[in-house]
């Protein structure tokens, strides 16, 4: 009766933990980072271009520029700021951040 228990132990282990390995191996937890990294690609982009409209509309007929020195230079810090960001509510101050400090206005 010893020996049965043990197999039988032993065959449920195995058949339990090799039934597990098979189900955790189909599921693509990669989907779910690249989300998120989508995610966080497409905000970066959003407030690039929302710093590029403000720029083109703070643009008079001759090229030259309404903003002051200090917008401008905090504009292109900024740019970098968000290259270098790695979470969305880092995008989130970055974005505040120009609204407050320029003559930005957000949409």
């Amino acid at each position: 009766m010893d020996k049965m228990f043990i197999i039988i132990l032993a065959t449920v282990v195995i058949v339990g933990f090799s039934t597990s390995a098979y189900i955790f191996s189909q599921v693509d937890v990669s989907i779910e980072l690249d989300g998120v990294t989508d995610n966080l690609s497409g905000k970066k982009a959003q407030i690039l271009e929302e710093i590029d409209k403000c720029m083109s509309q703070n643009t008079v007929g001759g090229g030259s520029i309404t903003l002051n020195s200090f917008e401008r230079n905090l504009l292109s810090s900024v740019k970098q700021q968000i290259d270098a960001a790695e979470s969305n509510e880092a995008l989130d101050k970055i974005s505040e951040q120009i609204y407050t400090m320029t003559s930005c206005k957000p949409e």
